[in-house]
Formats: structure tokens, sequence, C-alpha cells
């Protein structure tokens, strides 16, 4: 008897904290991810309410024993138990009647990690059969690393070499081998598996082809890919370089792709030398950074057939190397101070990434080699002037009769990250400016003229444009590094913009997103290049989320295609969130109050309860996100941002409880006026904890009472506030709010971002082929590359060559820009 009150007793206390639950049916069986929810009496047993739980993934009756494992803060412990039945759609039931406490597992316990503070498992080379090489990490030891996957991976599938990255290093270079595969469902339904992988020391990385991996690429091998990524280069008329033995280096243009062979147009071509029998090709495509060894198979001058590649090498990292070899080169200037001279110097930049500088020495090769530290570090471009700390070098080699110097960023602070991260993403963009904040008026006339400045929002912004004005000039000051607006095309008349904001703990927001161009592939797909590109190589940023109306076509159709098509539901997350309005001339009616709640400042001892209640609606990564999370709640290092600007971010938390349980919890965004225009980051959220013990709905009403009892944030006295979808309507419309809009909040941790970045590469990239295809059939042009007939290849290859290139010239169906 004993036993069987303190088994109930932990359940019931698991179930007022809302811990985490999983369910397990049996070996090899689906497992369930859920929350207690609550113990309920049911004629003459006890029984547990598991909720949310994705009720249609259980039979309609499943016998025991079921496990039930709980992942309490103070320890994980195990309940079996006898039958578990679905509740509806989102519940169900758990028999505890007999239930005992499972005997404590034996063995180490792995570190667990958090939607807060995440890490990533990088497979350089790829998983075959899975387009993502970047997966969450959720338990991890110096033996054992879980990861989560769309896509199982097998067991006993080795993989040569992974890399365990955390915000800011690398902290582990491993091989690995699949053990343990788990099917998974998440609490809203979401399919995925948890693959258990034992790490090991690397084996034989040099002979491994993701040992580029240490040079910062992965390996594509899917033959599609591969066909797909040559092919638009071939459209695009990419330009690139060349590097052949007994050639050295040059430029290289992509003329055309064909069915199984690939044109280009080499510049310089040695004379009276033979042709070499490989040739290795590099360029940029869509942002991506992509090299391939190609067979040639005919030469005519400086045009050159090859063969279609096996498989290519693309970078890992998430803003690839931008290459500066051509006019941009004479303009930048990396200039640092050489601690073996004393003396500074100033070199050529050949290429430049957020970890990682190329320059040509300048003859001073003498004075570089392999490790040697390079201090306080300086990249000059016309009108911009970046320090980015100290370097260290990693190779010195020759390329095309220079030597060139590869050297790593070592450190360098958050101001000198963003400004390079600015540099990079202006390099790479030139049709994307970054705003200044002078211009206000020219993003509001965007804005306006787009037709997205709902009266709400105007009504609001209208009456304070000169305040906001002065705030939107302050935030976007180079002290201020947690915003970027970047603008297209004319900086005093631009016709697309958006703004990327760190207005939590750990997230950068993408709002504002406006674009009136009338160039089909114009603006979008450059802003959210750049947008990526400057968010991605960040180390103060965990996830971004974005804002979207349900009703906006257009976009949601974009976001839905990415979550269908690349697999990521480990990565991401959509949650509906709704937004209301009570208008400041609206009569206020007093609500009843009863006196048996208790409405107070949210305590730290609230914190983790709350938390778990709020990632039961808006899952995890959107609760991480929006710092729901304890330690995270009043945004201390946010506030602090803003604050040195002159600018205010704060929140203000309460809990409305009932006795010892939490019933709502009112969380208000407080923001200087102008920083959002929505005012979605004015508004108080109203989210339920234990929201089923509010029998009557007074609890509810004295949230609604203390959201406006706040002074309004707003100069006409409009109140918002944020609910999650499915909110009860009827106490809101009491209170005179009206609801405004259905919104979907868009979550993606790094995984994601980094699954996100090549889709949207991709998408916007083809636009932007097709379209320049397209002008050039109006206006008549082709350009027609001449029939490569003439054959000079080493003495080696020309036999096989030969005969490849008498079967390339079967196929007359060309890709010919």
């Amino acid at each position: 008897m004993t036993s069987e009150v303190s088994t109930l007793g932990l359940v019931r206390d698991a179930a007022t904290r809302i811990n985490r639950a999983v369910v397990e049916l049996g070996p090899g069986q689906l497992q369930l991810c859920a929350y207690f929810d609550r113990v309920n009496t049911r004629r003459t047993t006890k029984e547990l309410i598991l909720s949310p739980i994705a009720a249609g993934a259980l039979p309609p009756y499943a016998y025991g024993p079921v496990r039930v494992h709980c992942l309490a803060d103070t320890g994980a412990w195990t309940l079996v138990c006898r039958t578990i039945e679905p509740i509806g759609a989102c519940g169900a039931r758990v028999d505890l009647e007999g239930a005992q406490l499972a005997p404590e597992r034996a063995g180490a316990l792995r570190h667990t990690t958090s939607a807060h503070r995440p890490l990533a498992l990088v497979v350089p080379s790829g998983v075959p059969g899975c387009d993502a090489h970047v997966f969450p990490v959720l338990e991890i030891d110096a033996a054992i690393c879980v990861i989560d996957a769309t896509v199982p991976l097998d067991p006993g599938q080795d993989l040569g070499l992974v890399e365990l990255v955390g915000d800011r290093h690398l902290l582990r270079r491993a091989s690995a081998t699949v053990t343990e595969l788990k099917p998974w469902c998440t609490a809203d339904g979401s399919r995925r598996f948890h693959c258990t992988l034992r790490l090991r020391a690397v084996e034989h990385a040099h002979d491994d082809p993701a040992h580029d991996a240490t040079h910062g690429t992965r390996t594509v091998s899917d033959p599609l890919r591969v066909k797909r990524v040559v092919e638009f280069a071939g459209m695009a008329a990419t330009r690139g370089w060349y590097d052949a033995p007994g050639w050295g280096q040059g430029v290289a243009r992509f003329a055309e792709a064909d069915r199984d062979s690939l044109l280009f147009s080499f510049s310089p071509v040695p004379a009276g030398r033979a042709t070499p029998r490989f040739v290795s090709v590099g360029f940029s495509l869509f942002s991506v950074g992509y090299e391939l060894t190609l067979r040639v198979l005919e030469r005519n001058g400086s045009w050159v057939r090859t063969a279609m590649p096996l498989h290519l090498r693309s970078s890992r990292e998430f803003r690839p190397p931008l290459n500066l070899r051509g006019d941009t080169a004479a303009a930048l200037r990396l200039c640092f101070n050489n601690p073996v001279s004393g003396g500074n110097e100033q070199h050529a930049v050949c290429a430049l990434s957020s970890e990682q500088v190329e320059f040509e020495d300048g003859g001073l090769g003498g004075l570089h080699w392999d490790g040697l530290p390079l201090e306080a570090a300086i990249l000059r471009w016309p009108g911009h002037e970046v320090s980015i700390g100290n370097l260290r070098v990693d190779a010195v080699c020759p390329r095309a009769g220079k030597r060139v110097v590869e050297a790593s960023i070592i450190e360098s602070s958050a101001t000198q990250h963003a400004e390079l991260a600015t540099l990079i993403t202006q390099l790479g963009h030139p049709a994307i400016t970054v705003h200044d904040g002078k211009n206000f008026r020219s993003i509001l006339h965007i804005y306006k003229e787009a037709g997205l400045f709902a009266p709400h929002m105007r009504n609001n912004l209208d009456p304070i444009i000169p305040q906001a004005k002065r705030f939107w000039h302050a935030m976007h000051q180079p002290g201020a590094d947690f915003v970027r607006t970047f603008v297209h095309g004319p900086a005093d008349a631009p016709d697309a913009a958006v703004s990327v904001v760190q207005p939590w703990e750990h997230t950068w927001l993408s709002q504002h997103f406006v674009s009136v161009s009338p160039q089909f592939n114009g603006a979008a797909g450059h802003l959210q290049r750049a947008c990526l590109d400057y968010v991605l190589p960040r180390t103060d940023g965990q996830h971004l989320t974005f804002f979207v109306k349900a009703d906006n076509r257009q976009m949601n159709a974009f976001f839905e295609r990415f979550l269908a098509t690349t697999g990521t539901p480990e990565a991401s997350e959509r949650r509906t969130v709704q937004l209301w309005c009570r208008e400041g001339s609206v009569p206020r009616r007093a609500l009843t109050r009863a006196s048996r709640l208790h409405l107070a400042p949210m305590r730290t001892t609230q914190e983790p309860v709350v938390s778990r209640a709020i990632e039961r609606v808006l899952g995890a990564h959107g609760t991480a996100a929006l710092s729901f999370v304890p330690g995270e709640f009043h945004l201390p290092k946010t506030t602090a941002r803003f604050a040195r600007v002159g600018l205010v971010r704060k929140r203000s938390c309460s809990v409305v409880s009932e006795k010892r349980s939490a019933l709502w919890a009112v969380i208000e965004e407080i923001t200087s006026p102008g920083f959002n225009f929505t005012w979605m980051l004015n508004a108080s959220w109203i989210l339920p904890v234990h929201a089923d013990l509010d029998t009557d709905g007074m609890g509810l009403c004295a949230a609604i009472e203390h959201v406006l009892d706040k002074p309004a944030q707003t100069p006409t006295g409009d109140v918002f506030v944020n609910v999650i979808d499915g909110f009860p309507a009827q106490p809101l419309l009491d209170a005179g709010f009206a609801k405004l809009a259905d919104v979907y909040l868009y979550t993606l941790n790094r995984a994601g971002l980094n699954r996100y970045f090549y889709y949207t590469s991709d998408r916007y990239g083809e636009v932007d082929v097709r379209t320049q295809q397209r002008q050039q059939r109006r206006s008549g042009i082709q350009l027609r590359a001449p029939r490569v007939e003439q054959v000079t290849h080493a003495p080696s290859a020309s036999r096989e060559s030969s005969i490849e290139a008498h079967d390339s010239r079967k196929h007359d169906t060309r890709k010919v820009v």
C-alpha cells in the first residue's frame, strides 16, 4: 500500500510539473512523446491523462506492459502500466491500477541537450538516401551520440567522419557507426527516427571522401543533385576558375550542359601544351560554392568539353567562401601586424568567408608559415573598414604562379562578427545594400504601397512618426549589432526591404519582408539570400523565426514546399497564433473577479512548469526561440543590448494561480514603438498552464483584466494580445477584443537553417536563371559556343578520350545560354 501511494504521488507531482513523457509500447514499436497532464479518478480506479499526444498513432486499446518514461528535471524514472487508450485526437488514458516503478537501468547517464542549448552533428560526406547532412543532437557522451533524423540511418551503417558542432566551435571530429534505430512520434504527430551512433577515433581520414570536411566541404554524390547543379550552372553561364596540370589556373565559364557532357570556355590556355586528362573547376552557384574534377573529352582552342562529374564538393559553411579573384580582389585589402617582422602588411584578398580569409603573400613567403599568428587584422574596402581580430595561418600554397596564404579567423567580438557578416553579405549580393536608418519614410512607403499596412498598424504608427523615426535611426547605428535592414533598389527609393532583428535572447526574427519590385526574379530572392547569408554565420543566434499571416498564400506556399520536400520535422516547426486587438475607443466593462485567485509576478520556481506548459502548445523550437525557457523569460541580455543604444526591450511576466496551481501565464512584450510595425512585439501573451483546472473560466477573466490594467503601449490606447490557436474566444469578445488575424509562427533551428539556406538558394536561383533565359529569347540573343571537334590530349589519354568524344557527339539536345 505504501508503495502504491508513493507511486501515485510521484505521478501526481509529474502532472503538476507538466513533465515530458515518452510512451513505449514494446520493442521495435513506435515511441510517442507526450506530457503528464493530470490524474483522474474513474469509478474505483485511478488513471493518468497524457496530453498532448498523437492519439491517432496509438492502437484503439493497447495491453501492456506499457512503459511511460518521465523525463523530469529532478531525475528520470519509468512507470510500467497495464493499458493505454486514446482520448480524442490529442489525449491518452493510462490505467494506473497495479502500476509499478521499473528498476533503474544501470549505466552512466548521457547528457541531454535542449532546444535553447543545441548541438548539431555534421556528416560532411552526406548520408546515402538523405539530402540532409546536419542533424540535431539529442543525447551525447564520450562514446555515444543520439541524433534526430527524418530518414532512418540503417543499423550497422558506418560514417567515416562526423563532426560535433556547438554554437561557436567544432567540438569533436570522429568516426561513427549506427547501432540503434527507434521510430518516434512527437506530441503534434510528426514522425522521425532517433538514431544512436557509437563514436570512435577517426580512421583513415585522408582516404575518406569526407576528409574534405577539414577544409569546410562536403561531398555530393546523388546523381540527380549533381546533374541539377551543373545544368543550372550551364544555363546561367556561370563564371568560375579552373586548375589543370601543365596549364596552371585561369578563368572558366560554363557554355552549355549537354545530356552527358559539359562545355567550358577557359582563359588563358597555354599555347603548344598538351591537353591534360583531368581538370578541376570551381564556381559559385546560388550562393553555394562547388568544386569538381572533370575528365576532358575534347578541346578546340580555349573551348573544352568534359564528361559529366560523378560527384562534386560543396561548401559546408553556411556562407560559402566568397570568391574574389575578379576585379574586387584589387579593391579588398587585408592589413595586419606580422609578429615576425614586427611591421604592418597589406595584401590583396583572394577569398573571404566568416571563418577564413585567403590573400596573396606579395613575395613575403619567407615570413608566412603554417600556424603563424597574424595580429590585429583589418579588412579594407572602399567605404568600409572591418576589424576581424587575430588570424592563424593554415597553409601557404602556390596558385597560378603566386603564393596564396590561407588563414583562419581565430576569434572576434560580437560587433566585429556583425560587421564582417555585413561586409560578406554586401560583397556577395551587389544588388542589396544595408539600410543606415536615415530614410525611415522610404521603408514605410514600400510597406504601404504593397498594401500590407493594416488599419491597426497605420492608426498607431502615424501619430508617432517622429518618435518612431528616432528609434529607427538609433537601432541602425553601427553599435546596434542586433538589427540589420537590407534594401533592394536605389537607396533613396528602394523597391523591397527586409529586417532581421534579435528581440529575444538567442533568436533572429525576420520581419517587415516586403517587395513591390516589378521584376519577377528581382528583390525577393536577393533579399532572402542576403538575410540568410547574414544570419547563418552569426554565433549569437540559435534559431530563426518569422510570422506570416495565414492568408498570405504566396509566402506560405513557399515555406510549405520547403517543409514538405526537405524533410525537416526535427529541425523546424510551424504553429498558429492569433493576434487580437481591443481598440482604445471601446468602453471598458468591468469583469467579475474571484477572490480565490492569486495574481502575482512569475517566480523563478514557476518558470520550469510555465515553460513546459508553453512547449505543449508552441513546440520545443518555438518555446526556445521566443525565450520562454527558465532564466530567459525576462530577457536580461536582450534588455542590455537595446539599452546600449537608448531603446527599450523587456518583458513583464505574471501568473494567475489558484491555491498552488498556476492556471494562466500573462507575458507582456515591451518594445520601443516603431521597432515592430505589426505591434506583436508590443502585445501580451495569454498562455494556458493548468487551464483545465480553471473550470468556471474566472482565471482567464483575471488574466484578461490584468492585461487591460496595464498602460497601453500605443498612442491610440489600443491593446494587443497574442494567443494560441483554439484559445477560448468568448472571454476576449466579452472584454471588447476583436480578432485581427491568424498568424503562422515558423521556427528553424541550426539544422533547419542549413537546409533552408540550400533550399532558398536553389529555388530563387532557378527563378533567376529561367528569367534570364526568357529575357534573352525576347531580345533575340543566343550565345552559342562553336562546335568542338579538334582533340589534343596528352598521349596517355588520347585513345580513351577520342572514343568518348565520338560518343558525346551522338546527342544534339543541348541547354544553350
